[in-house]
């Protein structure tokens, strides 16, 4: 739909700039290329021999992953093909199968530039990259859009962000919440005061399990026929807590400030 669209063009900004850095960076590095060609020839060649020994790869996979790390070197966001090589190494430790084939360049490639540009760890960027992509059945493209928006939209402010997707994507998944609803649920949170991502996550989670305990059971009787029968809906499997949350938002949303008050320490929650 059109918010896809708008997601992946503010992505395809947001990955434009880094590459444009990259390049301008290549351009630095080019009057020192002179001896440093035999050096790096070396270096490519140390990167394949450990693939083999510390990743357990054999030849052609090494020699695969090493021609992706030769593509993160050229690229310009690395400053030495070491850090390349760590790169890959970490794509492939975070990734396992998931990274075969052309996919392990691509994931190579835009993680390394939302590393670079976004200021966090490439391992974190990959973990939680990863999670995502497992837990809510992305694709790697879509999973690393998701980080890198997030990034964008100031959601690591505490730096927590990556860790939070590492952890409660499950959850969310659970919930029901899509990986543009995650998104979309961590900033109305942060927004409106929650000083992580983390509180935020666990509200949902937390939501979730009073939901399923049974806890809820009375609570909710004090809210609208709707959001009781949203919630019938959730006891009988065809409706899922974030159908629930959604509908207890809106009625806190047109309660007096004293009443919504209430309600809300009646849920027990961080719903607030």
């Amino acid at each position: 739909g059109e918010k896809t669209e708008e997601s992946s063009g503010k992505m395809n900004v947001f990955k434009g700039a880094v590459m444009v850095e990259g390049l301008r960076q290549i351009s630095d590095k080019a009057g020192e290329a002179g001896g440093a060609v035999i050096e790096t020839a070396m270096d490519f060649g140390n990167a394949q021999t450990s693939m083999q020994n510390t990743m357990g790869l054999t030849a052609i996979q090494a020699k695969n992953a090493t021609d992706v790390v030769k593509t993160v070197f050229k690229s310009g966001m690395v400053d030495s093909v070491d850090e390349a090589n760590e790169s890959v190494q970490t794509i492939i430790n975070s990734f396992g199968d998931l990274a075969n084939g052309g996919e392990l360049q691509k994931l190579s490639t835009d993680l390394t530039g939302i590393a670079k540009h976004g200021g966090v760890d490439i391992k974190d960027a990959a973990n939680a990259s990863s999670q995502a992509m497992k837990s809510m059945g992305l694709t790697g493209q879509q999973a690393t859009d998701l980080i890198a928006k997030g990034l964008q939209d100031g959601l690591n402010k505490n730096d927590d962000f990556l860790d939070t997707v590492n952890e409660y994507s499950p959850t969310f998944k659970d919930a029901g919440i899509s990986a543009d609803g995650m998104l979309s649920v961590l900033n109305a949170g942060m927004q409106n005061g929650a000083f992580n991502t983390d509180k935020v996550a666990d509200a949902v989670k937390e939501f979730q399990l009073r939901l399923t305990s049974g806890q809820l059971d009375e609570p909710i009787k004090q809210f609208s026929k709707s959001t009781q029968d949203a919630f019938a809906q959730f006891k009988a499997g065809k409706a899922t807590s974030a159908d629930v949350m959604a509908s207890v938002g809106k009625d806190l949303s047109s309660m007096p400030a004293d009443k919504a008050k209430a309600a809300v320490q009646g849920l027990g929650t961080q719903f607030e």
